[in-house]
């Protein structure tokens, strides 16, 4: 574990209201009244689990002079292999990844 940086974290979506987001130190009261109403807005899409776009299918195309740059795969450390594959899981639960 010493020779890594980070640490990866479980997942913890919980629930959080536009008034605890805009409550951040660093923003000036005008900015946190601005950023209160428009997260109140929008609350559907900040709740606490995540989502899919509902409405229509779109594709993102390369520009043409685009390019694509392949690294190597790395692996996962073995203390932190349960960790990654329970997030793998629950990703697979959610829909964002589905087996090829």
């Amino acid at each position: 574990w010493d020779n890594f940086k980070t640490e990866i974290l479980e997942r913890k979506y919980e629930h959080i209201t536009a008034k605890d987001i805009a409550a951040a130190h660093h923003l000036s009261e005008q900015q946190r009244i601005i950023l209160e109403k428009t997260l109140k807005k929008y609350e559907i899409i900040f709740d606490d689990k995540l989502g899919h776009y509902p409405r229509e299918k779109f594709h993102i195309y390369p520009i043409d002079d685009a390019k694509f740059v392949v690294k190597k795969a790395y692996h996962v450390p073995f203390q932190r292999e349960t960790l990654f594959k329970n997030e793998l899981q629950n990703l697979r639960s959610d829909g964002v990844l589905e087996p090829c």
